[in-house]
C-alpha cells in the first residue's frame, strides 16, 4: 500500500496516478480485512470485544493523522507530504516485519 501511494506521489500523469490509487485501494481493502482477522485470531475469546474496541480506537485517530498531513502539505507541498508519509509507512512495515518474525507466519 505504501509503495502504491509513493508511486502516486511521484507520477505526473493522470492515468498512471489513477492506476496507482486503484492499487492502493485494493491493498487498503486487503489490509483492513487482515487487520481485523489478525486481531481476532491472536486474542482469546474473552478479550475479543476489548481488542476490537482498541482497534476501533486506533482507527478513530485517523483525523489526527489527516491534520498532521495537512500541516505537512502546507509546509512542503502535497506531493512531497504524501511521498514522505508513504516512505515512512513502508519503512515502518519493513522494520516491523524484521522485528516480529511471528507476524510472517500468520
Amino acid at each position: 500500500m505504501s509503495l502504491a501511494l509513493l508511486a502516486f506521489s511521484l507520477l505526473p500523469a493522470l492515468l498512471p496516478a489513477f492506476l496507482a490509487l486503484v492499487a492502493m485501494g485494493v491493498c487498503h481493502a486487503a489490509f483492513s480485512a487482515y487487520q481485523s482477522a489478525i486481531t481476532l485470531t491472536a486474542i482469546t475469546e474473552t478479550l475479543r470485544g476489548r481488542a476490537m474496541g482498541a482497534l476501533a480506537l486506533a482507527i478513530g485517530t485517523a483525523p489526527l493523522g489527516a491534520l498532521l498531513m495537512g500541516v505537512l502539505a502546507t509546509l512542503v507541498g502535497a506531493p512531497a507530504a504524501v511521498g514522505l508519509s508513504a516512505a515512512l509507512g513502508a519503512l515502518w512495515v519493513l522494520l516491523t516485519a524484521w522485528r516480529l518474525a511471528d507476524l510472517r507466519r500468520v
